[in-house]
């Protein structure tokens, strides 16, 4: 999954910071807790199709394990497995819902969608997907992640 490790970590920095609750730090030497993890899974697959048998929808999956540890015990104090984040893109103008919130959280206008070739439609939603799939995993972590404090 080339890419998406250090990509996801700025997802995950951005929700513990965006929660104000822990203090990220540069090393882990000034740690107090350290969160390892793993990309286990990430993939596109089609879930809907027109009538040529083309894909209008995709699904965006990305799936992690992760561990926080104590740095003072050594001890893991908190883990889990198979934690996801996911997203569905459309892949061609006719199948973009302009007026729903994931639309709109883009940079792009209903005008601009309609007049793109499908490739280019297919690309920006993919990309948009792919963050928006990655911001939803590091929700997810960090609300499992801190449940028991």
């Amino acid at each position: 999954f080339t890419g998406i490790n250090d990509e996801l970590m700025r997802y995950i920095k951005d929700e513990i910071a965006n929660h104000k609750r822990l203090e990220l730090v540069d090393t882990p030497s000034e740690a107090d807790l350290v969160l390892t993890g793993e990309v286990t899974y990430g993939d596109t697959t089609p879930l809907a199709f027109n009538s040529v048998n083309e894909p209008i929808l995709h699904n965006r999956i990305i799936t992690a394990n992760a561990t926080l540890t104590d740095t003072h015990t050594h001890q893991v104090i908190w883990n889990s497995l198979g934690i996801s984040g996911q997203q569905q893109a459309p892949t061609v103008a006719s199948s973009v819902v302009t007026t729903s919130p994931t639309f709109l959280q883009q940079n792009l206008r209903s005008q601009d969608i309609a007049q793109m070739p499908d490739l280019q439609v297919a690309q920006t939603q993919a990309a948009s997907s792919v963050d928006q799939s990655m911001e939803g995993l590091a929700q997810n972590l960090y609300a499992a992640m801190s449940e028991g404090f």
